[in-house]
């Protein structure tokens, strides 16, 4: 976008009073999300068999299922590692009622993602759907014309990044190890979740409801299916794989929000890096931004909340933020996104099956595991609050909420909009 200077500054509330960033648009409805789950689990878990037992590409235990799969000799030094390639994978879904449709999700690390629905098995028919993330923006719906909200900026939507939360969520109990199976013959990892890995914070597993996933060496998915009450709801099965490939900047363009602030749009901004909103700011010192990163753009966030700014009984609680990026060349991504709420209440309830740590000087924190980018948040007086929020082993994140400085803003300056 072209970047267009400007002198703007605002405090915490005045923020929330303005459309920044925002263009007056139409109004839109978001396209009902489907809750996807993780791999089959066919029969009894495999047990554990010495690597001696596995030869070569060899070791399968049956044929492949009706969803291709099929549960191979358990190998103990398998290992998950984090693709940072472009990378597509077609999946094929199916229904409880065994209606068939074709996903075709295309990546290209860390922000960028593009999801298809089409009707149909694979290769697909018509497109009925689609989501495309990049870091501040997210369009979906109609293939036509998808409808666009700012989000708060970070990784690409649908894109997993497993390996560096798999073993604090062992530990947790909220993942369970369990057979590995081969899909268009890539070995993979089954690992049981309370609900889809891609469905946000890690759940704790339940009779009731769980997923399991079938995670390949370079981290993808390759298999998933959700279950409720003992009965499969949902299962998707990868039916071709492509990595190394080179996306096309068509492939992820989204506009501005199709809706403005006070409608549900959002409003996601770039702003001064050498600027801060009035007030308490926390910034990270140079010499404490972990190995190989650095540090990307700061953005003025107003996060998506028709809700909030619907109901006037709920206008205390309306949020506004900064977040800062920091990349490294691997597809690794952090954010330091830090806040408030309009009417100085809290802003978000403490977490399901979060943890508690030390933050050091900034105070205790909560972190919250996930497959989609790990949380340590931190709740401050009068509703303000510290988040850094990455796909990364949650003691880094630690490790850099201990690390922040406290300055004083003396207001923040936007650079477009």
């Amino acid at each position: 976008r072209p970047v267009r200077r400007g002198s703007v500054r605002w405090s915490w509330s005045s923020v929330l009073l303005r459309s920044n960033g925002a263009r007056r648009g139409r109004g839109y409805g978001l396209a009902p999300v489907r809750r996807i789950g993780a791999a089959v689990v066919a029969g009894s878990v495999a047990a554990v068999v010495l690597a001696a037992a596995i030869g070569g590409d060899g070791g399968d235990r049956g044929v492949p299922d009706e969803t291709g799969s099929v549960e191979v000799v358990f190998d103990p030094t398998f290992s998950i590692s984090e693709i940072s390639d472009g990378h597509r994978v077609v999946y094929r879904l199916t229904d409880a009622q065994g209606s068939v449709e074709t996903d075709r999700l295309t990546i290209r690390p860390p922000f960028e993602s593009r999801l298809e629905t089409a009707l149909g098995a694979p290769p697909g028919g018509a497109v009925t759907s689609v989501q495309i993330g990049t870091v501040d923006r997210l369009a979906l719906g109609g293939v036509d014309a998808p409808a666009t909200i700012a989000r708060v900026p970070g990784l690409a939507p649908s894109f997993l990044r497993v390996g560096p939360v798999l073993d604090d969520a062992l530990d947790a109990g909220l993942l369970e190890r369990r057979e590995q199976r081969k899909v268009l013959g890539r070995r993979c990892q089954v690992y049981r979740s309370g609900t889809t890995l891609g469905a946000g914070p890690l759940q704790p597993i339940t009779a009731a409801e769980h997923a399991d996933s079938c995670i390949d060496a370079d981290g993808l998915l390759l298999e998933e299916s959700l279950f409720v009450d003992s009965a499969l709801v949902f299962r998707r099965t990868a039916v071709d794989v492509e990595t190394g490939i080179v996306s096309s900047d068509v492939d992820f363009a989204v506009g501005d929000p199709t809706a403005p602030v006070d409608q549900g749009g959002g409003a996601t901004v770039l702003a001064d890096p050498t600027s801060a909103p009035l007030g308490r700011f926390f910034i990270l010192p140079v010499d404490a931004i972990p190995a190989d990163f650095a540090w990307q753009a700061r953005y003025s966030v107003i996060p998506p909340q028709p809700d909030r700014f619907a109901d006037p009984t709920r206008r205390d609680s309306i949020i506004a933020g900064v977040a800062d990026v920091y990349a490294d060349e691997d597809g690794g991504v952090f954010v330091l996104y830090q806040g408030g709420t309009l009417g100085q209440i809290d802003a978000f309830a403490p977490a399901a099956a979060a943890s508690t740590v030390d933050g050091g000087t900034i105070g205790p924190a909560e972190v919250v595991l996930s497959a989609v980018g790990s949380e340590v948040r931190v709740a401050l007086p009068s509703g303000r609050f510290v988040h850094v929020i990455g796909p990364l082993e949650p003691d880094v994140l630690v490790g850099v909420v201990r690390a922040l400085e406290e300055i004083e803003g003396e207001g923040l300056r936007l650079l477009d909009g």
